[in-house]
């Protein structure tokens, strides 16, 4: 079992990497093209057209851009401040990994669970890189956590929270979010058997 101050500090290592991250050029194709879309919007303070040059973009919902643009808002036109919602997006990605961890098979496999998902090369990249996959991943993993949480213990709070982050996340991609949340979620109550859960008025608030 690793020690907390390992543990810690191993943690602390990996922010590292992140933060400095925030400050490489962002690269070519999606990140500059989202980016710069997000900048139009603070720049024309329109926030309801999207557009990939002259063209109207109708391939992702709004929440991506959204967020870079309130970042833009707070912070200025920066690189850096493009990549913050993607990052933070990750973090709590990791804390619902620990959570959903915690929950299922007790605390140490939830801080395993955080570190081997911040470690993953292509979630590195991803905060690097970044595209509408961070927000996208953050909120499905947090849906799933709260989702996983009322079904085993009956929590308000959880249904309402999971319900939130599948909205969010599905404002951010479409209809693949649904189905990144739903199949795990489908495939713990056929393991746990508990499809009771769906016969209450929580799903109704949800």
């Amino acid at each position: 079992m690793i020690s907390n101050l390992r543990y810690w500090f191993l943690i602390a290592l990996i922010f590292m990497v992140y933060v400095a991250g925030m400050f490489v050029t962002l690269f070519e194709n999606d990140s500059a093209q989202f980016s710069v879309m997000a900048m139009r919007m603070v720049q024309e303070n329109d926030f309801f057209s999207l557009f990939k040059g002259p063209e109207e973009y109708l391939d992702k919902p709004h929440m991506h851009y959204w967020l870079a643009a309130l970042s833009y808002k707070i912070f200025g036109l920066h690189d850096w401040a493009y990549r913050i919602p993607g990052i933070l997006a990750t973090l709590l990605a990791a804390y619902s990994c620990y959570g959903l961890g915690n929950l299922l098979y007790g605390k140490h496999v939830g801080k395993l669970s955080a570190l081997i998902f911040m470690t993953a090369q292509t979630i590195v990249l991803g905060a690097i890189d970044l595209r509408t996959d961070a927000v996208l991943t953050g909120f499905s993993i947090l849906a799933i956590w709260q989702l996983t949480e009322y079904i085993e213990k009956g929590s308000l709070k959880g249904i309402i929270i999971g319900a939130f982050a599948a909205g969010i996340a599905f404002s951010t991609k479409g209809q693949i979010s649904l189905l990144v949340i739903g199949l795990p979620i489908l495939c713990h109550l056929l393991y746990k058997g508990k499809w009771k859960v769906f016969l209450s008025w929580k799903v109704l608030v949800a």
